[in-house]
């Protein structure tokens, strides 16, 4: 649920590894990227709890890759509290160093986009530690300012070009 709205269906393969490997065999798939859905960011709650939320989810995420390290584990990514940049930093540090290969992060934090101060802040600070950062897309927030980008520019209407 988000909010009162039903957002996915929830099954077992979500908490429970064994029951992932089970599916993961049945589709033919051999490794895993383990991260959380976007929805579950938190990136409207207050900073401090939303790092609590994320330190537990980060480090559950560690111990369901521990069940099958050589098919979940190798690849497990870490969320982060977006809205207080160095509890962002920190948190991405200290789940790389408990076993996380990187950080899964919106594309926007409220109406803050990727181009914002403190979230280039944050993606300076993976570049300079080494932590992989994989960027999500997701739904603009509506206060989000207009693309900035300029319009790709097209070749006007001619006629057919057939060799003569």
């Amino acid at each position: 649920m988000t909010g009162e709205r039903a957002f996915r269906p929830v099954t077992r393969a979500l908490w429970g590894p064994a029951r992932r490997i089970d599916e993961m065999d049945a589709l033919g798939i051999e490794i895993q990227l383990m991260c959380v859905t976007p929805v579950m960011f938190g990136y409207r709650y207050d900073a401090k709890v939303a790092l609590q939320w994320a330190q537990r989810m980060n480090d559950h995420a560690l111990e369901m890759c521990a069940v099958a390290p050589q098919r979940l584990a190798a690849l497990a990514l870490a969320q982060v509290p977006l809205q207080d940049i160095d509890l962002a930093c920190a948190e991405a540090s200290r789940a790389v160093a408990a076993g996380h290969r990187g950080a899964q992060i919106g594309n926007h934090v409220g109406p803050k986009d990727l181009d914002d101060e403190d979230l280039v802040r944050f993606l300076t600070h993976c570049a300079n530690e080494g932590i992989p950062v994989l960027v999500h897309d997701g739904r603009p927030h509506e206060a989000a300012r207009p693309c900035r980008r300029a319009p790709i520019p097209t070749r006007p209407q001619t006629e057919s070009r057939r060799p003569r």
